[in-house]
């Protein structure tokens, strides 16, 4: 492949959070269950169907979920991971159109941290030792905002590498 390419991929550790979400679809599903019994009522029935078709739908968000980071020349893709199995492209990013590239906790991020044109959009594993960077500019849309991500040292050296690009990356290792 010509040109500079990496990729990372970064698995979401889950928390306490997404335990207590699947505990509560599923005991909203039971006593929804108990009060058909209970009530005889077909509407109730109905809210049953749709508990059950809800906890389907959203059970794989709440199970195994990962990031996939790619970069090429100059461009990052952003892709989300169900279950090992289905991927989805959430955004795009050229560098050509982005402000800055920075540590998530830069100074350099803080006037697109606190302007509420920018929409927010996380690709991070949540691991507290992790190396989280955000890249802030315009998206493939045209719509400003700003992506914190975990890079792989291979995509930041070849960050570093491109003059191009060099002058974004506001992380002083260059």
């Amino acid at each position: 492949m010509d040109g500079a390419y990496a990729e990372n991929s970064v698995k979401v550790v889950k928390n306490g959070k997404y335990t207590l979400y699947k505990a509560l679809m599923i005991l909203g599903d039971i006593l929804l269950l108990f009060l058909f019994f209970v009530f005889v009522k077909a509407f109730i029935v109905l809210l049953f169907i749709a508990g059950i078709v809800a906890t389907i739908m959203l059970f794989p968000y709440l199970s195994h979920l990962e990031y996939e980071i790619i970069y090429v020349n100059g461009q990052f893709d952003f892709a989300r991971i169900l279950n090992g199995s289905s991927r989805k492209r959430l955004l795009r990013m050229d560098l050509d159109s982005a402000d800055v590239l920075a540590p998530e906790n830069s100074h350099e991020l803080d006037s697109f941290r606190n302007n509420t044109k920018y929409k927010i959009k996380s690709f991070v594993s949540g691991r507290p030792e992790a190396k989280n960077y955000a890249i802030a500019g315009k998206d493939s849309k045209g719509e400003l905002c700003i992506a914190f991500f975990e890079p792989s040292e291979k995509m930041l050296g070849l960050v570093r590498s491109n003059p191009t690009y060099r002058r974004k990356l506001k992380d002083n290792q260059y």
